[in-house]
């Protein structure tokens, strides 16, 4: 979804984009495969661009972004659900995304009884290589881990923390800050469960790294 709260008509492109970096074609609704989407948006309108949901059960799955831009400032919301069984769902998360930067911070707990993680997409839209460090925090403020990801050029990664860093069972609350060298984006959820997994929006922000 692309709402235009500027007053002003936005000329808006999107972008798609595989893990590697280059130009990849997405099914969306009524449009079949297409590798980009552009469009003039009128003040206060909201556009949605959709999946196609008769692929939703493709045994060729596989992870793509996206960039947005804009000659107007927007808002951009993606939605993601999972339905084994369609048209039931079996969860749903919706997520703002935000204009690439160098730091972004956002609260987090792991494990414990309800077996709490967090998923992180970050993507690098630059030209050149870019270093991320992803520092973990603690409830006192001391960085408890680190490690660090290494993105090249419109390369993105995924992954749940919990693949990145070791966590004793017990519930773990702190936060999570993530310093890159040059302008990253950051998509962040929240997980619940094991198996039956529900997933949860984790707002971040722009604070500065510690």
């Amino acid at each position: 979804m692309v709402g235009n709260g500027s007053g002003k008509t936005a000329s808006v492109k999107v972008t798609f984009m595989n893990q590697a970096g280059a130009s990849a074609a997405v099914p969306l609704a009524g449009k079949g495969l297409q590798s980009s989407q552009s469009f003039g948006a009128a003040a206060n309108r909201t556009l949605v661009i959709s999946g196609d949901t008769s692929k939703r059960n493709s045994a060729s799955l596989e992870e793509m972004w996206a960039i947005v831009t804009s000659n107007q400032p927007v808002d951009v919301f993606s939605l993601s659900d999972l339905a084994s069984k369609p048209p039931a769902f079996n969860s749903a998360v919706g997520a703002v995304s935000l204009a690439p930067s160098k730091t972004f911070r956002f609260p987090v707990a792991v494990n414990g009884p309800n077996s709490f993680n967090a998923q992180m997409a970050i993507a690098n839209p630059n030209n050149s290589t870019t270093t991320v460090t992803v520092k973990v925090l603690n409830s006192s403020g001391s960085v408890s881990n680190t490690f660090e990801e290494t993105l090249a050029a419109n390369n993105q990664t995924l992954f749940n923390l919990t693949d990145k860093v070791k966590f004793s069972s017990s519930l773990f609350n702190g936060a999570v800050a993530v310093c890159a060298t040059q302008p990253v984006g950051l998509v962040v959820n929240g997980v619940e469960g094991v198996g039956q997994q529900a997933m949860f929006n984790t707002a971040a922000t722009t604070d500065p790294c510690p």
